[in-house]
């Protein structure tokens, strides 16, 4: 029998507490990473509507006052808001909208820039947040009767929270090969969406961090549910071998499998070896992310939200939480926040 003495006893409870104390440490490092489609202000189906007829102007003219209605400063201090109460280290934004008017499409004035609009209300707030990358996507501008432009460009963002420890490289954005594109008067407006991704090192460790938007599809229109499911292949493409990995925005493909937007983008994903991470604790619970409120006149509003278009997708990590955010009135958005809480 090996007997202990006093002193032997002491050095192994000591030994036993270090190391429960950095398997603690290991099995509490995480990241807060959140996905948030900031609404652009309009669904544009007043523009899409006239856009090919012999009154394209009016479209346009109907289209600017949708997003003088929109709240846009309000708005994006509820977003702040948000934001502030989870404190995420990185932030996924997508819609992040530029409005601009001017006297033609080459002489534009900003008129509403959500980006800005947050990064102010953020700041005001105590939140030092800073833009890692902006992806500029669709960008135009089109009169309206008054004889003024008006001037749309679409971005996606990352975001990274300042004083964290965060330590980020190799940053770099791409766009879709496959790129819908839209017939007007002035010629082919194209809608081009993509990816940004950074590589986040954190307490010692590195993950690479990825925001998307993929595009949305149109009822009675399968061509662009394709188009759909090709830019959802291209992105699970470009991160093969990429480990750990998170991929958070916007999919505009339905978890459920439900009409309207009955795509297959979601199942190319998971097939790819990412996890949906929303199920996975929230055992049961839909999580239904879109609409939480309509701006189309124009389209059939029925009673929402009844689509999980907003994801979390991860690969390597253990899953903490995932939780919905914002979507109790006051909206901030459309959409619904989703941030989840990543174990490496």
């Amino acid at each position: 029998m090996w007997l202990a003495t006093p002193k032997v006893l002491l050095y192994a409870t000591l030994l036993l507490v270090c190391m429960s104390i950095t398997w603690a440490a290991a099995g509490n490092a995480t990241v807060t990473v959140m996905t948030q489609n900031m609404d652009a202000g309009t669904d544009l189906g007043f523009a899409l509507a006239y856009l090919n007829t012999s009154t394209p102007t009016v479209g346009i003219d109907l289209t600017y006052q949708e997003i003088l209605q929109s709240n846009f400063a309000g708005r994006a201090a509820l977003l702040a808001q948000e934001i502030a109460a989870v404190k995420p280290h990185l932030v996924s934004l997508q819609e992040a909208t530029l409005w601009s008017t001017g006297p033609g499409p080459s002489q534009q004035a900003p008129l509403f820039d959500q980006l800005q609009l947050l990064l102010n209300a953020l700041g005001a707030l105590g939140e030092d947040y800073a833009v890692v990358e902006v992806n500029q996507l669709t960008t135009t501008a089109l009169p309206m009767s008054s004889g003024v432009w008006l001037g749309y460009m679409d971005r996606d963002v990352v975001l990274a929270r300042n004083g964290t420890g965060l330590g980020i490289t190799n940053v770099r954005k791409n766009i879709f090969a496959a790129k819908l594109s839209i017939p007007s008067p002035l010629g082919p407006i194209d809608v081009p969406q993509g990816w940004i991704a950074a590589d986040v090192t954190l307490g010692g460790h590195t993950f690479t961090f990825v925001d998307t938007h993929l595009q949305s599809t149109f009822p009675g229109q399968p061509e662009i549910a394709l188009l759909q499911v090709a830019q959802a292949q291209e992105l699970a493409g470009a991160f093969i071998g990429t480990y750990p990995v998170v991929i958070a925005g916007d999919f505009n493909s339905n978890a459920t499998h439900t009409p309207p937007e009955r795509t297959q983008s979601v199942g190319v994903m998971t097939s790819a070896g990412y996890t949906d991470a929303w199920p996975v604790v929230n055992h049961g619970n839909p999580g239904f992310t879109w609409p939480l409120y309509f701006e189309d006149p124009l389209a059939a509003h029925p009673k929402g939200p009844f689509e999980r278009i907003d994801f979390i997708f991860e690969r390597g990590f253990g899953i903490q939480s995932v939780d919905r955010i914002g979507w109790k009135a006051p909206h901030a958005s459309d959409h619904a926040g989703v941030a989840a809480s990543l174990a490496f």
